[in-house]
């Protein structure tokens, strides 16, 4: 929760469209932080100028590093029938993207 608030303050992330989760690597027993925020569509930013605003202010926010940070179109995390992000099924769709 304190990763997302922290991402969703970076200028050029919609408001309220992020999504933090952890990824277990088996290699090293650890896991790995992963954040998915969405670009805010008035945002004329690179995404990877947000992205790396973003792992800048998890890592002083949070004092914890973002393994990965994804910046991702409106609209792509999937939201629950309630409207809230869905995590699990946003944290499957990132996998599929990955590989």
């Amino acid at each position: 929760g304190d990763v997302e608030a922290a991402a969703a303050e970076v200028p050029g992330v919609a408001s309220g469209r992020v999504v933090a989760f952890g990824l277990p690597d088996d290699a090293d027993g650890t896991e790995h932080l992963v954040v998915v925020v969405e670009q805010d569509p008035a945002s004329t930013e690179l995404p990877a100028v947000i992205a790396l605003r973003v792992r800048a202010h998890v890592a002083q926010t949070c004092d914890c590093t973002a393994s990965d940070v994804r910046v991702v179109p409106p609209r792509w995390l999937v939201k629950s029938t309630s409207g809230k992000v869905a995590r699990a099924d946003t944290r499957a769709k990132y996998l599929r993207d990955v590989h």
